[in-house]
Order: structure tokens, then C-alpha cells, then sequence
């Protein structure tokens, strides 16, 4: 595919559902879990965008949680099993979303976390993702580009889909949202909680935390019954 212009760009469709689809197809025709391995290295090149501590990841695995005494400790999780917290800009320099949520962790999500949590660096730190070489958080945003890039390369450039905008790092957030939104047709603002949206006027202290749980509890079952699988 070549190089096109901004006015080419803008007209060309958004990345379709078949292009990772397809991408899908040919991983398992190789014969090797490459959709695992883009997850893994999704989780392995995070970025202060994606700033979350271990505490923030409620796990209900007895042996990951021996190794990770302040797994799950956060106060927003530590009442909840395979959850994930995800705070606020405001709460924590780095993060992009106006609010923040608690999302419930797949069955998926869980064997990948898993996974990384047993091969992570033995390091006394707070971030659940940290540089293998200085053990320090990631806090480049091109690592993530990278591992896009690498992942679907060779999809963005097949013929048939030469109309169709690159698959890139901000195709998940609008599959995400197109999927919940359109497909699952599940109201706007469960969508907006999700998503960590502004809803209605800002709270702070017991009304965070009222607001945090009554949300989690209207997506939780919802969210596990429909979320989309990458394996």
C-alpha cells in the first residue's frame, strides 16, 4: 500500500471487523498462537497511557496472589475477583480517561494476565508492567505502535483491503466502542462507563465510590456474557 495524502486518508473506510478476521485465519493456519502473542506483547509494551499497578488487578488465582502480596489491594477492587481498575487522569498522571471504572476480567484475559504476571520481572514495584532492562515503567508510546505495526502488517496491505484505513493502536478503542454501541446495542452510558466518559457532574470521596460500584455492577454480567474473543 502506498504512502496517501490527508484528503485520500480521510475518505478511505474505517478498518473493518474482517480484517482482523482475517488475520485471525491466517495465525492459525501457521499453526502458532499469534493472537496470544499480540495480547502478550500488547501487555508487555505498556505505557504510562496504560499506567496501572498491581494493586489495580484483582485476580483470583491463590499462587499469583502469594507472589504478588498487593495484588487486588486497591480499594476500588479489593471487595471484587478478576476485576480491573482503571483511574482517572486525574487520579493518576498519564491515564486519558475523564473518569474513572472498574472492568471485569474475562476468562481470556485472565489466562494472558496470568501468563505475564508469572514471567514479570521479580522487581519490587508498583507498576504491573515494567521494563525488562531498568525495571522501570514503560513509557513509550511507540513500543505499542510497534507491536501493531508488526502484528498487522501484512493484513493492511493485502489487496482487498486497500480501501480500508490501517489497522493501528487506536483501531481497539473504536472497535470497542462500534461493538458495545452497534452490534451489542447496550445502552450509551454503560458504553461511556466503559470507555471511562465523563458522566453527568464530577463526584469525589463516598459518591466515587457509590458511582464505581453501581456502574460495575450493571456492566458485569453483560460484559462477560458479550465481550468480543481475540483467541
Amino acid at each position: 500500500m502506498t504512502e496517501l495524502g490527508d484528503d485520500t486518508q480521510a475518505a478511505m473506510c474505517y478498518p473493518s471487523s474482517r480484517q482482523y478476521e482475517q488475520w485471525k485465519t491466517r495465525a492459525e493456519e501457521r499453526g502458532y498462537d499469534s493472537v496470544s502473542r499480540f495480547i502478550i506483547d500488547m501487555v508487555e509494551a505498556g505505557s504510562k497511557q496504560m499506567d496501572i499497578s498491581v494493586e489495580d488487578v484483582a485476580l483470583s488465582h491463590p499462587s499469583i496472589k502469594k507472589w504478588y502480596p498487593s495484588l487486588g489491594t486497591a480499594a476500588a477492587v479489593s471487595d471484587y475477583e478478576n476485576a480491573l481498575y482503571i483511574p482517572s487522569r486525574e487520579e493518576r498522571e498519564g491515564n486519558k480517561s475523564h473518569r474513572s471504572r472498574i472492568l471485569p476480567l474475562d476468562d481470556e484475559a485472565k489466562r494472558v494476565l496470568i501468563q505475564f504476571l508469572q514471567t514479570r520481572p521479580s522487581v519490587d514495584s508498583q507498576y504491573l508492567i515494567v521494563s525488562e532492562r531498568t525495571y522501570e515503567p514503560m513509557d513509550d508510546s511507540e513500543h505499542i505502535s510497534a507491536v501493531w505495526k508488526d502484528h498487522f502488517e501484512a493484513i493492511n496491505r493485502a489487496p482487498e483491503f486497500e480501501d480500508y484505513r490501517s489497522i493501528r493502536s487506536h483501531y481497539g478503542r473504536n472497535f470497542f466502542t462500534n461493538y458495545w454501541k452497534i452490534q451489542q446495542d447496550i445502552p450509551r452510558e454503560l458504553v461511556q462507563y466503559m470507555r471511562g466518559d465523563k458522566l453527568g457532574k464530577s463526584t469525589s470521596g463516598e459518591a466515587i465510590d457509590d458511582y464505581l460500584a453501581a456502574y460495575y455492577e450493571d456492566i458485569r454480567d453483560l460484559y462477560l456474557d458479550c465481550v468480543f474473543k481475540l483467541l
